[in-house]
């Protein structure tokens, strides 16, 4: 599999939220580098600025969180992949017009499809429904990060990801497998 991961999903890998600990051992078990776009690096500083700038983290969290990005990616957790930036915004575009008019799709979250795409990755990982569903109306497989809780809690280990999403009840129904 390989694996898109939305920036505001990548986020709680390093920053605390409620799906933090089952994402991250759900990441874990796919035992796969995590692909990481300059367009990561940046709205994830820029989230971490922003936590900062709303005293949410200390300026010292915040070169901590950066620093710690940069080790992830010197020791090859975070794969840098640069995809073709041009191509990416022509993806966009047409994803726009497709999608934006139905489900009012946001730009930022249009570029992560794209890039994706342009990636050929095979699965993206997001917890934003209008993201996801634009996603899917381009024919990637789509996982809402809330999926992985109910994977972590009622499957074995054994079980196969995409086995499990044929079979969860709160998916098919939500997205029409």
């Amino acid at each position: 599999m390989k694996l898109y991961i939305d920036s505001s999903v990548l986020v709680k890998l390093y920053y605390p939220e409620p799906e933090s600990k089952v994402l991250a051992e759900w990441i874990t078990k796919q035992k796969q580098p995590i692909l990481f776009t300059q367009f990561h690096e940046l709205e994830m500083t820029n989230t971490f600025a922003l936590k900062a700038f709303r005293n949410e983290i200390s300026e010292e969290s915040f070169n901590d969180l950066r620093d710690i990005l940069e080790k992830d990616k010197a020791a090859g957790i975070l794969d840098v992949v640069n995809p073709d930036w041009s191509d990416v915004l022509l993806e966009s575009l047409r994803i726009s017009k497709r999608s934006s008019p139905v489900i009012g799709t946001r730009s930022l979250d249009i570029i992560h499809i794209a890039s994706a795409d342009i990636l050929n990755c095979d699965t993206f990982l997001t917890n934003d429904k209008r993201q996801l569903s634009a996603a899917l109306a381009i024919g990637l497989n789509v996982m809402d990060i809330s999926v992985l809780q109910e994977y972590n809690k009622i499957t074995k280990p054994e079980t196969d990801l995409v086995t499990f999403l044929r079979n969860s009840p709160l998916l098919r129904d939500e997205l029409d497998i």
